[in-house]
C-alpha cells in the first residue's frame, strides 16, 4: 500500500473501509545486499524520504506493521536463491515481510513483463527444499498478513 505515494489517500480509505489491518512499509536497510545497490538506492532512499514524514507516521498509527521488510534488494539479481539464503541467515529478531514476485513465465507473460525470467528464478528458489530447510534451521516461521 505504501509503495505508491500518489494513491495513498485512496488506498488508505479503501483499506480502512475493508477492515485491512496491516500495511506494507517497503523500507529496507541500504547495506542488505550491496551487490544490488542500485535497486536499494532508487527504491529505498526515495520511498524512505517520502515515508519519513509526519503524514506517514499518522497513517502508521492506524495500521499494524511488521518489524522489518526485505525484498527490494533481491529483485532481479542473477542468483536469487543465494541472495535469499543470505537474507534468511541475516534476519533480525521480530517479524519480517519478504516481498517476492514468483511465477510461471509463459510466452504471453514474457511478451508483457520484463521481469518474467526473474519470476521463474524466484519460484524455483522458493520451492526448493534447501531453502525450506534453511528457514526451519534458522527458526523462521512462515506466515501471512492474516497471522498479524
Amino acid at each position: 500500500m505504501r509503495g505508491l505515494p500518489g494513491g495513498l489517500r485512496a488506498v488508505e480509505a479503501a483499506a480502512i473501509e475493508a477492515g485491512v489491518r496491516v500495511v506494507r512499509a517497503p523500507l529496507e536497510p541500504l547495506a542488505i545486499h550491496p551487490f544490488h545497490f542500485s535497486a536499494v538506492l532508487t527504491k529505498t532512499l526515495i520511498l524512505g524520504a517520502w515515508l519519513s514524514g509526519e503524514h506517514a507516521r499518522a497513517i502508521d498509527s492506524r495500521f499494524n506493521r511488521v518489524n522489518h521488510f526485505r525484498g527490494i534488494s533481491l529483485q532481479g539479481i542473477g542468483n536469487f536463491a543465494a541472495g535469499l539464503r543470505k537474507t534468511i541467515e541475516a534476519l533480525p529478531p521480530g517479524t519480517t515481510e519478504l516481498m517476492v514476485h514468483p511465477g510461471h513465465a509463459d510466452a504471453e507473460l514474457r511478451a508483457l513483463d520484463g521481469y518474467a525470467d526473474a519470476r521463474e528464478r524466484e519460484l524455483q528458489a522458493l520451492l526448493s527444499g534447501a531453502l525450506s530447510r534453511l528457514a526451519r534451521e534458522a527458526g523462521v516461521e512462515l506466515g501471512s498478513f492474516a497471522d498479524l
